[in-house]
């Protein structure tokens, strides 16, 4: 049975691929090479940052990156790119800034420590900031706390596991955004260490573990006070979390209502 506080997504990141296809690959990596930082300068737009970027993202998930770019011009920087750090500092100073999408654990790697302040300072002054998509996959709890912790949040590691969720009706965001889905089946990480109106989704005393290996447990039996999707304040701003590790589309209008879209 899933432990709460052990970090059970260590898998590798590549065998998240399994069972996902995204027609529209291609086209993604046109948009995404076709825009550059520089053009942010006088049009607003979402600062998404993969600092440990991989080629299968696109297929995974596809259906966010276009989902962002029908709202607002999108800016990718890749670790890939000659100047990254400097780049995404030169986005995050603009003033155009709409939010920021943290796509990858490689913003927790040192080199990054000066990215990491400057979201926060965005953040802390108004701004909107996002840790999901394949963020959970690829990090280590000891890593997330450090990480976490610049944000003045002491969030922790939980759960690892697949149930239904169902939108909890006393987070801000959820009233804000009565167009979210009720529910969803999602393979997530969780937050613990949190406050229950923090958590945008949350499974029911009547959730059940479903998976191939357990069996269909109540999630109440080893579960309690954690959420696969997390919000909270942070200065004038928020900081949000999304523990989905295989790019549910369901999990698109999740970040989107996040991000302030």
């Amino acid at each position: 049975m899933p432990s709460t506080r052990r970090y059970a997504a260590r898998i590798e990141c590549q065998s998240v691929l399994a069972g996902h296809e995204c027609s529209d690959e291609n086209s993604i990596y046109e948009s995404i090479s076709r825009v550059k930082p520089s053009d942010s300068s006088t049009t607003p737009f979402i600062l998404v940052l993969s600092f440990e970027f991989e080629d299968f993202y696109p297929r995974i998930l596809g259906h966010l990156f276009a989902a962002l770019e029908k709202k607002a011009k999108t800016v990718h920087i890749r670790d890939t790119v000659p100047g990254a750090t400097d780049k995404a500092l030169q986005c995050l100073e603009s003033p155009d800034l709409m939010a920021v999408l943290v796509m990858d654990a490689g913003i927790a790697k040192k080199r990054y420590a000066k990215v990491v302040s400057k979201i926060v300072d965005f953040v802390q002054n108004g701004g909107s900031a996002v840790i999901g998509g394949q963020f959970s996959n690829c990090i280590t709890s000891d890593k997330f706390d450090t990480l976490i912790k610049k944000f003045g949040l002491d969030w922790k590691w939980g759960s690892y596991f697949r149930t239904t969720f169902f939108a909890n009706p006393s987070n801000e965001l959820v009233q804000k955004n009565p167009s979210l889905p009720k529910s969803y089946s999602m393979k997530t990480v969780h937050l613990s260490n949190i406050s229950p109106e923090m958590a945008m989704y949350v499974a029911t005393s009547d959730s059940r573990l479903t998976s191939m290996v357990w069996d269909p447990v109540k999630v109440s039996e080893f579960s309690t006070d954690e959420a696969p999707a997390v919000c909270a304040p942070v200065g004038a701003g928020r900081l949000s979390f999304l523990g989905d590790v295989n790019g549910e589309n369901s999990s698109t209008p999740v970040i989107m209502a996040m991000l302030g879209l």
